[in-house]
Parts: C-alpha cells; sequence; structure tokens
C-alpha cells in the first residue's frame, strides 16, 4: 500500500481501520479531531508534494503479543499520512505464538511490513539490536507490541525535518509528547508534556520514552564496541540508556515536538499502569546513573527512586551528586535585607552549616541602627564563610540591589548565588547540589531549589510554569509549581525559578545582562532573566531534591505586578508559547474521555472545584488554614 490510491481504498474499506478512527479520540493538541478520516486523505495527498525523501524504521519486539492489539498498531502504521516507512516485526522466540498469522499476514499484504523470528529470547533490547540489523530507513524508531500510532505522527516527523534540512539546522534527535490509551481503545489519558532535550532531567528519568526517532548516521556513531545499541544488562532500561549515551554526544541535535503522537497502552499490571509490573527497573536504573556519572568523575552521595505520581506512571530517581572539584571560595551568596534581623541570622546559620565555605554579601537597604547592630554582634564571632556587609541606599528595587552587590564584589568568583533573607537552606549540601548542577550541565543558565512555606506541610515554589489561569489582558500568568503533578519533589528541567534561592555562574548572568533595574524592578525579573536564557538556548534547572523554607514577603510586602506581566509578554510572548507546551508534566485542562476528565465529574463536584479555585484566588494564605481548619 505505498501508492494514494491504495491508502484511500484503504481507509474508505477496511472495516477495521474505519473502527479505529471512530473509536479512538484521536488528538494531538488535546482535543478531539473531526472527521479523521477526510483530514487524514487532504494531508496524505498534501505530504505527496514534500520535497523530502525521509524513510522511517520502525522497530517492533514482540513476545506473547495479544493478536488483536498487534492488529490495532498494524492498523496505525498503515494509516500514516506519510507513507514512506518500513515496519520490522521480531518474534523473540514467543511461546505463545498466537500473534504470527497476524504478523505474517501483514507482511505477505504490504512489502513495507517484515516479519524476523529469533531461535532464542533476546529480551527487548536484544530484540530491537536484531531489528537493526534489518532496518534500511534514513531514520529508526521503536514501537510497543501493544501501543499506537497518531496517524500524523510520521507526517509531523517528516516535515520537521525537511524544515530544519531547510535552515541548515539538520536535527539527527527528535521527539514528540505522549499520552495513554485503555486496553479497548477508546478512552486517553495522561498527556504528557516533555520539556526539550535536557539530559539533566534525563539522568533523573527517561521522560523521552515515546515517540523517538534517530537519524541512522548518527545512530552509527553512537553504537557500542560490539555493534550493539542496546545492552542486555539493561533490559527493562535499556531505552534509557541509549538515550543517555546520545544526549552526552557533541553531534547532537535534537529537537522536540510538542504533539501528543504516541499512545502507550495502559494494559492492568503493565508499566504504562504501573512501574510495579517491572520490579527489576529500579535496580537496573540505579545502576545505569551510577555507571553514567562514576564514568564522568561525578560522586553518588545518594540515589533513591521516586514514584512522582500517586498512581506510579512515572519514576525518576532522585540522583544526588556532587562534583569532586573543590568549591571553596568560588560562591558569591547575595543576601539583600532590611530589619527582620533574627530571619536574616537563621538565613546566615543555614549557610553556615553548608559544607562549602561562601562569601556572603549582605545588602543593607533602609534598616533600622538597632538592626545593623545586631547584625553586627552575630558577624563578630568566628565564622567558617566570609561575609561582606555593604548599604545601598535609595527606595527598594531588588534588581540593583543584586546587580550592584555583584558590580562591586564578583570579581574572582565563578558563581553567583541569590537568596532571600526569608529563605533558610535544609541541610547542609544545598550550595553544592546546586553548583554540581551547573557543572554536570553547561547548558544550564540558572539553577533553584524547592522551597516549602514555614509550616513544611506544603510547597511554596516547585519551580515556575505558565500558568492556565488567564488573566488581565489575556495573558497567563507565571505560577509557581505546587503538587506532584508538576513533579515538584524531583529533578527536571522548567520554565523559570525563583531567585529567592537560585545559582548561576558569573559569566552566564553577566552575558545576560543581569536584572531589569528599570521595568521589573521587584517582580518577575528573575523569570524575565530566565527567558532571556532560554531564548540563547540556555536551560533552566529546578532541583526537587535540595530544600529550603521561604517566609515568603514577610520582609517587604507583595505588590501587584499587572505592569511587569504586561512587559513580561511584550518582551517573551513567543518564548512563553512555546514554553507552555514544553513544560515537564501533566496536561490537566485537556485530559479528553478519561476517567479522570474534569467533566466525567458530577455538577456538583464541578461546582465545588470553581468554588475552590475562586477562594484559594481571593482569600490566599487564608485557604489554607481554611482547609486545615475544614
Amino acid at each position: 500500500m505505498t501508492s494514494f490510491a491504495e491508502y484511500k481504498s484503504y481507509i474508505e474499506t477496511n472495516p477495521l481501520c474505519r473502527t479505529l478512527l471512530r473509536d479512538v479520540p484521536w488528538t494531538l493538541s488535546g482535543a478531539v479531531q473531526a472527521n479523521m478520516p477526510a483530514t487524514l486523505l487532504n494531508e496524505s495527498a498534501r505530504l505527496d508534494s514534500l520535497t523530502c525523501d525521509v524513510t522511517f524504521s520502525i522497530i517492533t519486539p514482540m513476545y506473547n503479543t495479544p493478536p488483536r492489539l498487534l492488529e490495532e498498531l498494524l492498523v496505525s502504521c498503515k494509516l500514516q499520512t506519510w507513507r514512506r516507512w518500513e515496519l520490522i516485526l521480531v518474534d523473540d522466540c514467543s511461546p505463545n505464538s498466537s500473534h504470527m498469522d497476524t504478523a505474517l499476514g501483514a507482511a505477505k499484504a504490504d512489502p513495507r511490513i517484515k516479519v524476523i523470528r529469533s531461535d532464542v529470547n533476546l529480551g527487548i533490547g536484544g530484540g530491537r539490536n536484531l531489528g537493526m540489523k534489518h532496518a534500511t530507513g534514513d531514520w529508526t524508531g521503536f514501537l510497543d507490541h501493544d501501543d499506537l500510532l497518531h496517524p500524523q505522527a510520521l507526517g509531523l516527523f517528516a516535515r520537521h525535518i525537511h524544515d530544519s534540512k531547510k535552515s541548515g539546522q539538520g536535527v539527527n534527535f527528535i521527539f514528540s509528547n505522549e499520552c495513554k490509551i485503555t486496553e479497548d481503545s477508546k478512552k486517553v489519558s495522561d498527556f504528557f508534556l516533555k520539556p526539550d532535550l535536557c539530559k539533566s532531567t534525563l539522568l533523573r528519568s527517561n521522560y523521552l520514552a515515546h515517540l523517538t526517532f534517530v537519524e541512522r548516521a548518527f545512530m552509527a556513531q553512537n553504537v557500542l564496541p560490539d555493534g550493539r545499541f542496546f545492552r542486555k544488562e539493561f533490559d527493562g532500561v535499556e531505552d534509557h540508556d541509549f538515550f543517555l549515551r546520545l544526549a552526552h554526544s557533541p553531534d547532537i541535535r535534537s529537537k522536540h515536538i510538542p504533539e501528543f503522537c504516541y499512545y502507550w497502552r495502559k494494559i492492568l499490571n503493565s508499566t504504562a499502569d504501573s512501574l510495579a509490573a517491572k520490579p527489576y527497573v529500579t535496580e537496573r536504573g540505579q545502576a545505569l546513573i551510577r555507571e553514567n556519572l562514576g564514568g564522568l568523575g561525578y560522586v553518588v552521595d545518594d540515589l533513591a527512586p521516586h514514584l512522582a505520581r500517586n498512581s506510579g506512571q512515572n519514576r525518576f530517581f532522585r540522583a544526588s551528586f556532587s562534583s569532586p572539584n573543590n568549591l571553596d571560595h568560588k560562591v558569591l551568596t547575595i543576601v539583600p535585607f532590611r530589619d527582620k534581623t533574627a530571619m536574616t541570622i537563621s538565613c546566615l546559620e543555614s549557610i553556615e552549616a553548608q559544607d562549602v565555605k561562601v562569601t556572603v554579601v549582605l545588602v543593607d537597604n533602609a534598616s533600622a541602627p538597632e538592626s545593623i547592630s545586631e547584625l553586627k554582634r552575630w558577624l563578630g564571632l568566628p565564622r567558617k564563610s566570609r561575609y561582606i556587609l555593604e548599604t545601598i541606599p535609595g527606595p527598594f528595587n531588588y534588581a540593583k540591589l543584586n546587580n550592584e552587590a555583584i558590580t562591586r564584589h564578583a570579581n574572582g568568583f565563578e558563581y553567583v548565588h541569590f537568596l532571600n533573607n526569608d529563605v533558610t537552606l535544609s541541610g547542609p549540601r544545598v550550595i553544592r547540589q546546586m553548583v554540581s548542577a551547573l557543572l554536570y550541565d553547561p547548558g544550564i543558565a540558572f539553577c533553584g531549589i524547592k522551597l516549602w512555606y514555614p509550616d513544611l506541610t506544603s510547597v511554596q515554589h516547585g519551580g515556575i510554569k505558565i500558568g492556565l489561569e488567564m488573566i488581565g489582558s489575556g495573558y497567563f500568568r507565571p505560577a509557581h509549581m505546587t503538587t506532584m503533578v508538576d513533579f515538584v519533589h524531583d529533578d527536571h528541567a522548567v520554565t523559570a525559578v525563583t531567585f529567592a534561592c537560585a545559582i548561576s555562574r558569573l559569566q552566564t548572568y553577566q552575558d545576560l545582562g543581569g536584572l531589569d533595574e528599570d521595568w521589573l524592578p521587584n517582580g518577575l525579573g528573575d523569570v524575565d532573566l530566565c527567558l532571556r536564557a532560554i531564548t540563547r538556548a540556555f536551560r533552566i534547572f529546578y532541583l526537587g531534591s535540595a530544600e529550603g523554607t521561604h517566609h515568603e514577603s514577610i520582609t517587604r510586602k507583595s505588590c501587584d505586578e499587572a505592569l511587569e506581566l504586561s512587559e513580561l509578554y511584550i518582551r517573551h510572548g513567543a518564548c512563553i508559547d512555546t514554553q507552555m507546551r514544553r513544560q515537564l508534566g501533566y496536561d490537566t485542562f485537556s485530559v479528553i474521555n478519561s476517567d479522570a476528565g474534569w467533566l466525567d465529574k458530577p455538577l456538583r463536584y464541578r461546582v465545588a472545584d470553581r468554588v475552590n479555585g475562586f477562594l484559594k484566588n481571593s482569600l490566599k494564605p487564608f485557604h489554607r488554614l481554611i482547609k486545615k481548619l475544614v
């Protein structure tokens, strides 16, 4: 079925094809697509004229595959609007071969489908290695034996590859977002948004997973000495191992497609339903990360698996590690303050408890004489770190206080650490962890940490994303992430971090121009600087494994930020739009035909959700107190 006429006939006459097009809630962006047959026919005809000859090899190991699910997988491939592909089905010595009639029949009817049989059980990685020997396409990707491809997936990949060639970028690694589909193929859920390629996030979790294609030439550059691509000793995390090797290649040129191109089958007791289905994955994942960090000279201080969601559908590793480099006297910490001496001293005590020696610039802005005297008494005692008391008068301007401190004192330092006086660091390794994140990935511009409210029961800052709440003149509000759905307890790439506690290379901060003292003197300046970094191809990283406590806005009261938000969008509207679709987490507003879907809830629950949201926004800090009392 290589011609458009054959494709058209298949869509119009094949019963299973027509059933899947009707029953599966196909979606690329979160909204159910209507009139799929007409959509696919129109697109496939147009793609015939695309001056791009890219071909895809899809490798699918099979083991005791349910015949019905294999049939649906085959249909999802035959429905691809980009018709230049081959599907290599590798049977891994299945004891139950009931699916083989389906596989062989498909290969007989369509020359693009190949069936390979192994006489011994090779495992997932071994099956993929065997399939690779028979692949002839320009790009190679992998499809699990019971999953589905969105019918427009390969067409999207082909167009992005075509565009990258025209622009001269020439990507060699490309991946998409994904979602899950039920066993009966009638419900989709768990719409998983991913950041662009970030090797630091990838180190903690194989968030890339599905759907990923690698250019054949680039794949050949990264073959193992024995000719394998996947190592049997890492079956269960074989693709994580493979992606980490590619991510560390200096030649990688990646592209992220922020559409849901892959439908991971959610079957009871499968990995898509619960990671407990493969308990050995945790042990092998830990071994993989230790090998990766050890080979680069890092010391693994702590490595623990963490189920990032209540459903257990995502596993992150809290990979707490440190560089063997001596970091003493390389970090300049800036702490602006006004009065609140006891709180400032608490902050400084947490710095003293760190396992690195830093230089702290205490920037006084209009403190009372008695506050300075009390602080000087504390400074007069023997201290591990070095402290400089600096006075910068004038109206409160957070950006200016930090910029001035850097201008006056940063010469000779490698890192600049922003720290509010109302923050205390938890544990002795927070600063070292942040610096180690920068050392591991030179592409990270700023690294922040998780901040708790003083009651230690709720997260104040879990990284910053562009929230779904639209305010003012149609702007989406930058929001602190606070829940497990946003992976606040894990280390990953984010849109921005709060400078209440964040670290950067001094050179990076200076190259970006520092904080804006004129337009964003007090609010959203950190978000502005993070977005400036992203537009220059940097990444922003958040450590959920490093913690502190934040008494938010206790020194300076919070102010309205309508003007700052407007300026943020004037400057970064295009970047914000891009980031909204590339924020690690689950898309809770587009869960369609799902048990968790908002429209599936009884009316009384939907009303209660709206009332709770209104109270939360209106009452703010009192809302938490009310929830406790209730």
